[in-house]
């Protein structure tokens, strides 16, 4: 946020801090020329107190009102997944759930690969969860864009997205 007022100077620059303690506070960064900053040295899933000053030819301003968050970073790689047949009716793939990255899975992707066993097509119909599993018909696994015939091996991949990203495919 830009301060209300500038002291009768243009702001240069801005300065941000966060709390190490109960009432101290090591510098973020510094020379910050813009009103946003993505900080890339933080830890994933621990939450930081922030607070920003603005610099002009005179000094740094007060300190802004504290901010806290969480950082955050695109989950981890999921693991392989596994592929089940149920019955003859259906395949159930499943994977465990990878690191967050601080913040919560919102959504998996899951994708199949085709016969020609190169291509992958994202599962969207049956597979469009929050979950770590998801139930495909064998009936559609035979049809376009698949076209798998029976005994065919299933091979699937998982991306895992969260509010910051997505993460490399399994």
């Amino acid at each position: 946020m830009v301060p209300s007022t500038n002291g009768g100077s243009p702001v240069i620059d801005y300065q941000i801090s966060y709390k190490t303690g109960a009432t101290s506070y090591a510098v973020l960064a510094t020379g910050i020329t813009t009103t946003s900053y993505i900080a890339s040295s933080l830890t994933p899933d621990v939450i930081y107190t922030l607070k920003v000053a603005a610099r002009n030819l005179v000094g740094l301003s007060s300190d802004s009102t504290e901010v806290t968050i969480r950082a955050a970073a695109v989950p981890s790689t999921p693991a392989a997944p596994t592929t089940v047949v149920n019955t003859n009716v259906s395949v159930t793939i499943s994977w465990a759930a990878p690191v967050n990255g601080g913040s919560a899975i919102t959504s998996y992707t899951v994708k199949i690969r085709q016969a020609d066993e190169h291509s992958f097509t994202t599962e969207s119909a049956n597979c469009n969860v929050s979950t770590t599993s998801c139930t495909v018909p064998i009936s559609i696994l035979q049809a376009s864009p698949y076209n798998l015939v029976w005994g065919s091996s299933i091979w699937a991949t998982v991306i895992a997205t969260n509010i910051v990203g997505s993460s490399s495919t399994s």
